[in-house]
């Protein structure tokens, strides 16, 4: 399962409910949010997305984060600043050492307070500012001989400040999602169920892995088409480094196309290739 289903799911009321107090809307209902009694006296046009706050520089929580708020702030009316740009601006204005000093302060309080606030509005030239921490992000994954759910776990808490550093809204999310039962002997059991077992079907695939290099070896399948990995990393690092110290560059069938396949593995090579594969040159 990808955690980016997760933290959807997570951000979706985290996101839709910013824009509610934004607009001056009811709340939906949600996991711990508080809103400013009177919102509606603090109208907000433009909200800034500043990057989110992890304890251990998670850039792919990041990311998920970013696209799940921006996803849900797009065409809601508001104008609004994303992290990309709130990024640019810090660069311009402070570089790395402004972005880290921001999101340390977010580590210890996940809102901008009175003194912050009135700068960086200025500087993203936003009514209010929406700040998101990851407290937490826990994948539990199964082996292919385990059964049960996988999962994803999050923990997020948000706030959102006007250019003066009140308090408009805060929230802290937990969400958890599974994924699909996952039962080790399922594939075994729906083949013996279909009788294909019994008849002289044959067997190929395409890509390797370790079970199919296995099931080559022992006879159970005939072949595997193969992409030669080891090729599609490599040969580029040396065309480059000749291409920069000796200008030669090859045109491969005339067009620039240079094939790192297909390879075919069958029982009579299969030995070798999982040799080379423990190896990592395969």
């Amino acid at each position: 399962m990808r955690p980016c289903r997760v933290v959807s799911a997570a951000l979706a009321l985290l996101a839709f409910a910013a824009l509610a107090v934004a607009a001056g809307k009811p709340i939906p209902p949600g996991d711990r949010p508080w809103t400013a009694p009177d919102i509606a006296r603090y109208p907000v046009a433009s909200i800034a997305l500043l990057p989110p706050a992890t304890y251990d520089g998670n850039v792919d929580a990041r990311k998920q984060v970013e696209q799940a708020v921006g996803q849900a702030l797009k065409g809601s009316g508001h104008r609004w600043v994303s992290p990309f740009l709130v990024r640019d601006a810090f660069v311009r204005n402070g570089g790395d050492s402004l972005a880290k000093a921001i999101n340390d302060k977010l580590l210890k309080d996940p809102r901008l307070d009175s003194l912050d606030a009135p700068s960086l509005s200025r500087l993203l030239r936003a009514r209010a500012l929406l700040t998101v921490r990851v407290d937490e992000m826990e994948r539990r994954e199964l082996e292919a001989d385990q059964s049960g759910r996988p999962s994803t776990s999050i923990q997020l808490r948000a706030a959102l400040v006007d250019s003066t550093g009140r308090l408009l809204w805060t929230m802290a999310s937990s969400e958890t999602v599974e994924g699909a039962q996952q039962d080790p002997g399922g594939n075994v059991i729906g083949v013996k169920a279909s009788g294909l077992n019994n008849t002289s079907v044959k067997l190929a695939t395409f890509d390797l892995s370790a079970d199919v290099l296995d099931a080559i070896a022992a006879d159970k399948m005939l072949f595997a088409i193969d992409q030669q990995q080891f090729l599609q990393g490599y040969l580029p690092i040396v065309i480059l480094t000749n291409y920069a110290e000796t200008r030669n560059l090859p045109t491969g069938d005339g067009t620039g196309l240079i094939m790192t396949g297909p390879g075919f593995v069958t029982k009579d090579n299969a030995a070798d290739v999982i040799a080379l594969s423990a190896k990592g040159l395969r």
